[in-house]
Parts: C-alpha cells; sequence; structure tokens
C-alpha cells in the first residue's frame, strides 16, 4: 500500500490528523531503511548460546553498524544453505540471532540479509486501522495519550499500601518501594495516564514491579513492554520476584513472550512460554524434542548418502517425520496461544505488539511501557491502544533518545521524539512547573554521592539524592587505584599532544584517538572491579575493546548504547576529540 493511500484512510478515520503525519513519518524511515547498505552484512564466529524448542540461539562477531529493531526478520547464508531467523540483540561488534530450524553446529561466517522495513511496515498498518476507526480512539486510553491534558489523574493510597505491606514480605529488599515509589504506585493506581522518570539507579525495574504487582493483585490483566529484548527480560524477571515464587509460575502466570535475550532469564524457564507448555503437555513436548532430532539427523544422512536406495529411504522417512512434526507442531502453537492468553502479566518487545496477531489482539487492562525515552511516539501510541484501563510510561528523557535513520522533517517530528516529549512532560519539567502525571523517583542507590550530585545538578535539577548505604559502598569501590579516594576524576590530555584521526573508508566519520585509548586502558588494568569503557565513537570502542582483550580486563567496552541500563563499579568515559580533527563534534559540540 502506498504512503499516500495509507495517510487518504488515517485522514478519513475519526483518528486526529497527526496520525497521517506519523504513517508517513514511518514511510520516509521505511525507504531510509531499504537504501541503508547495513541490511546486508557479514558475520564472523558463530556460537550457539541457547538451543530451545523451534531454535537455537547465536552470538556472532560484526563490524557493520546496525540500525536495526530487534524481532527484525532475516535470513542467514551458510555456503550454499540458508536459515530463516530474526534478530534477538545488537551491540556495537555483535548481533545475537535466533535461527529457526538451525544447523546445530557453530557457524565460522555467514551472509546475514535483514528485511529491515518489516516491522515499520507493520507498525504503519497498526496505526491505519487506529486511526480508521476500526478499532476506535475515542474515549480510549491512546486517545488521552493523544490528548494527554484530558487525562484522569488522581491517587489511590489504599492500593498502594496494600501492595507495599505484600512487598515488605519478600526477601529481596530492593522490592521493598521508599516514598518516591509509593507514591508512584498511588499515583499510578488513581490514574490512567501516569509517567514514572526514573534516573539512573533509583529503582526503575522495581518500581516497574511493584506497580505491576498492585495492578494484578486488583485483578487487572497487564502487558509490559519494551524496545530492546533484554529490557524485557529484566522486567519480567523483576515483576515474577515481586508477584510469586518461581513454584507458583509454573502455570504460567507471567508469561514472556519471544527470544530472551538475558542470560539469567534464559534459565527462568518458568517465565517463558516453552516452560509453561512443558509443565502443562510434557509427553507432547518431548515427542517434539523427539521429531526434530530425527529430522536432523535425516537431513544429515540425505547430505552425506551417495547411493540412491539409501537416500530414498530416507527421503521417505524424512517425509513421515515431518508430517508428525507438522501436527505436533500445530498442538504445540495452539498450547502456545492458551498460555499466553491465560496470562496475568503478558511481556514482549514493542515489535513484537505489532508482529504477533495473538498479542495485539489479546484484551489487556493496563500497559507498562519501560525505557520509553528511547522509543519513538508512534510506538507508544500503538502500546495505548491496547489498554482498557490505563497507560504507565516509565523512562528517563535525560537519558539516550530514539534512534531513527530518516533525517525528514516529519521523521525528526515523530520518530525522533518520545511520549515525554509529545504528552508535554519534558517541556513542563524544563520549565519548572508542577506536573502530577509524573512521579520523579529521586533516590539513587548506584553511584557515589560526588557523581551522584554531578549529575544530579546538570539533568535533574538538584533533585537527586543518594541513599546512604549507597554512598558507602561506593566510597569502599572508590578507596582503590589510580586515584584513591576519588569517586569523580578529570583528567586532562592537552598537555600530551593526543591526536584524533578519522577511521579509514569510505562514508565512516568514526574518530579515534590511540593515546588516549592506551592512557584508558592503562588506568583501567590498575583499578579493580568490574570496568566498562565507554566512547562516543565505534572506532575508538574498536581499539578498546581489542585492548580488554588483550589485557584480559573484567570491562566491556563499547559505546554508549550498550551500557544502558546496566552497572558498573568503574566507568571511564574516553573523548577522543582533539586536534588535528577538522571542528567539533555533535557531542563536544562548540566548545
Amino acid at each position: 500500500m502506498s504512503d499516500e493511500l495509507v495517510a487518504q484512510r488515517a485522514d478519513r478515520g475519526r483518528g486526529p490528523s497527526s496520525f497521517a503525519e506519523m504513517i508517513r513519518a514511518i514511510g520516509d524511515e521505511v525507504d531510509a531503511l531499504e537504501r541503508d547498505p547495513s541490511k546486508r552484512f557479514e558475520v564472523t564466529n558463530g556460537e550457539i548460546v541457547h538451543r530451545g524448542l523451534g531454535g537455537d540461539l547465536y552470538a556472532f562477531s560484526t563490524d557493520a553498524e546496525l540500525p536495526l529493531q530487534p524481532e527484525t526478520r532475516l535470513t542467514l547464508r551458510v555456503g550454499d544453505d540458508r536459515f530463516r531467523g530474526t534478530l534477538v540483540a545488537v551491540d556495537d561488534f555483535g548481533v545475537l540471532v535466533h535461527v529457526t530450524d538451525p544447523p546445530e553446529r557453530e557457524i565460522r561466517s555467514a551472509v546475514v540479509t535483514t528485511e529491515p522495513a518489516y516491522i515499520l511496515d507493520r507498525l504503519r498498518e497498526r496505526l491505519t486501522e487506529l486511526a480508521a476507526g476500526r478499532q476506535g480512539l475515542e474515549g480510549g486510553v491512546a486517545g488521552i495519550l493523544e490528548n494527554p491534558e484530558n487525562a484522569r489523574v488522581g491517587v489511590d493510597f489504599g492500593a498502594a499500601e496494600h501492595a507495599a505491606t505484600e512487598l515488605e514480605q519478600l526477601d529481596d529488599l530492593r522490592l521493598v518501594p521508599n516514598d518516591a515509589q509509593r507514591l508512584a504506585m498511588a499515583r499510578v493506581a488513581g490514574s490512567d495516564l501516569h509517567f514514572v522518570w526514573g534516573p539512573p539507579g533509583t529503582g526503575k525495574t522495581a518500581c516497574l514491579a511493584q506497580i505491576v504487582r498492585m495492578l494484578v493483585e486488583q485483578d487487572e490483566r497487564v502487558l509490559v513492554l519494551a524496545h530492546a529484548n533484554v529490557a524485557v527480560d529484566v522486567a519480567a524477571m523483576r515483576v515474577a520476584d515481586a508477584i510469586a515464587p518461581p513454584d507458583e509460575l509454573l502455570a504460567g502466570r507471567i508469561v514472556r513472550v519471544g527470544a530472551p535475550r538475558h542470560p539469567d532469564a534464559l534459565d527462568r524457564t518458568e517465565i517463558l512460554v516453552e516452560g509453561a507448555v512443558a509443565q502443562r503437555a510434557p509427553a507432547m513436548v518431548r515427542d517434539r524434542q523427539r521429531l526434530e532430532r530425527e529430522r536432523t539427523a535425516l537431513h544429515a544422512r540425505l547430505r552425506s548418502s551417495t547411493d540412491r536406495t539409501a537416500r530414498d529411504l530416507a527421503a521417505a522417512e524424512l517425509r513421515r517425520v515431518r508430517e508428525q512434526l507438522r501436527r505436533v507442531l500445530q498442538r504445540y502453537e495452539e498450547e502456545s496461544e492458551r498460555v499466553v492468553l491465560e496470562a496475568s502479566v503478558v511481556c514482549a518487545t514493542l515489535s513484537r505488539l505489532v508482529l504477533s496477531d495473538l498479542v495485539w489482539s489479546s484484551s489487556f487492562d493496563a500497559v507498562v511501557v519501560d525505557e520509553a525515552s528511547m522509543v519513538s511516539f508512534p510506538w507508544v501510541l500503538a502500546a495505548a491502544a491496547r489498554a482498557r484501563t490505563r497507560l504507565v510510561v516509565l523512562g528517563d528523557f535525560r537519558q539516550l533518545p530514539p534512534v531513527y535513520v530518516s533525517r525528514t522533517e516529519l521523521a525528526h517530528r515523530w520518530l525522533g521524539r518520545d511520549a515525554f516529549d509529545v504528552a508535554g512532560v519534558r517541556e513542563r519539567i524544563d520549565s519548572g512547573e508542577a506536573d502530577d502525571r509524573v512521579t520523579l523517583l529521586d533516590t539513587q542507590y548506584r553511584m557515589a554521592r560526588p557523581i551522584g550530585d554531578a549529575i544530579g545538578a546538570f539533568a535533574y535539577g538538584g533533585r537527586l539524592r543518594t541513599d546512604p548505604d549507597a554512598a558507602s559502598r561506593a566510597a569502599t569501590i572508590a578507596g582503590k587505584e589510580p586515584w584513591p579516594g576519588q569517586s569523580l576524576v578529570l583528567v586532562d590530555t592537552t598537555g600530551i599532544l593526543s591526536a584524533c584521526q578519522t577511521e579509514p573508508g569510505a562514508g565512516s566519520f568514526s574518530r579515534f584517538n590511540a593515546v588516549h585509548a592506551l592512557l584508558c586502558l592503562s588506568m583501567a588494568s590498575v583499578s579493580g572491579g568490574s570496568m566498562s569503557l565507554v566512547t562516543p565513537y565505534r572506532a575508538q570502542a574498536r581499539i578498546l575493546a581489542a585492548g580488554v582483550r588483550d589485557l584480559g580486563l573484567d570491562a566491556a567496552a563499547a559505546t554508549i548504547h550498550r551500557f544502558q541500563g546496566s552497572e558498573r563499579d568503574v566507568a571511564f568515559f574516553d573523548v577522543p576529540d582533539a586536534l588535528p580533527s577538522d571542528g567539533p563534534s555533535r557531542l563536544t559540540g562548540e566548545t
């Protein structure tokens, strides 16, 4: 369907005129992605990190820069063989891919061809349906998100206190709400739209779990969404911890839909669809595993055999196994759908929401969107359309913004802005106005006090305070080398005559500074604990990552996107900019 026809249908519907602009913006992004050369790239050093029903999870190395959504469909070409799969996660130098019907071996090298526009096309179709009025916006939560001044804003301290009392009985003290988290719970319970502003280290994911438990206790069915698979994994595990012990979860009360990214989530079978199916129908799961093993063995026999009679027999046996497996897979899919439909809490990526007819058509009382500051507004609007009663938006608009490729005005207006921005939250906060639609989580439990104070003053108007126990723990870490007793250190490299250069290669503008890299690695080598080496440029990150491997450091080196939401004892932030670079970078601005 052409962009013009889609936009006309949107304009004819009851949705606001902004729908037509959003749909055109998505069309601009689709066009940009189709032209992007990174949709086809090479991968190496494939390693199986998890085996499961329906495919294996492979980790690959790659040098490609990939502006791709989780759940992007792809084809993996290994020699003359081709395998279907989906993209699970991307970082600076690697990808995680779920491969359907995999070769069941390590893959030294392969060529990946992706379909980057597929997910956005599905989002565009979902928004067009909404705008055309087939699912309706009037009076719904999505309509309130479009017109946030109409939101019901209130508090229900009774619901929050009841849930807090239950959470206090848990062994995990991190799930016991502090004052700000209790206020967030009360405001969510009394409102149909609420924003939870969670600066780093303030327990945003714990607050999400607290809120979901409270809503489930009120007999609300909850959909938890996030952009990245790892964020979905962390949220699902925290919700599971907050609601019930593992033996009570095996019935599929909390279900994580899609392929997990976090290694701990891979082991939490009680929250995975396949784990719930295995408990409900163990014989069927055993049949599927047996038939898949037989199919793989018969494929291998066909490839290796040179005897025609043996090949004919193997082919006939393969046809029989495939037919049996088809029937088992159909039953498995039906049972999987029942698991999702009966779950109290469903956790998935935003991509999965628009791709899955099952998730999209399911009925939910509340929708919770995590890491929403990294998500373009149309995604949150689509999520809001799935909520009957309320929408909860969690994130930190002072951190990473949404990523998009197109540079058109409409793309900037709708794909470059998050829900905090479109709803006017950011503007009110910046102007110093009160906004009862927003709760700030104001106590951070991660950083040393000097770091927290500096970040709080720079980005949070001095409203961020440091928990005393966290300050004490951080002081112990700060007592180590290379600057004992100092939590926040600025290293001025002006006098060492370093040089910043541009990475060679057509179309590359990434910068690197070899002297900076050596200095950063030298400091990291005498520092204790876990470390992150962060830099704004992939070229510099590549040098740092190689040094980390060679020195055997307990460290990760990458650009900032990889570290969103993660925690390390020590962080080194390397800004390579220096002469003879031609002008300042986007990061350093005009200074």
